[in-house]
């Protein structure tokens, strides 16, 4: 009994400790902007001339895109 509980106990804290703390955010550009615990710039959502979401890095490199299916349903598309 009392491993289990260790175990439990320490696993519930590695899942605390090592969470990620994402916030998002619009830019002056009406680009959607998601920003990790620190502030620092993770990626940057915009909309290409057909409507795609278009997913940047923070140097600006294109990391993929998300687009509509025949269904409606949104898929991303890695590059």
């Amino acid at each position: 009994m009392k491993k289990t509980i260790f175990t439990l106990t320490f696993m519930l804290f590695s899942v605390i400790s090592f969470s990620q703390q994402i916030t998002y955010s619009l830019d002056y550009a009406g680009n959607t902007v998601e920003k990790d615990k620190y502030g620092n710039t993770m990626y940057t959502y915009s909309t290409d001339y057909a409507g795609n979401i278009v997913k940047k890095d923070k140097y600006g490199n294109m990391v993929g895109t998300y687009k509509k299916d025949y269904a409606g349903n949104w898929v991303y598309y890695p590059n």
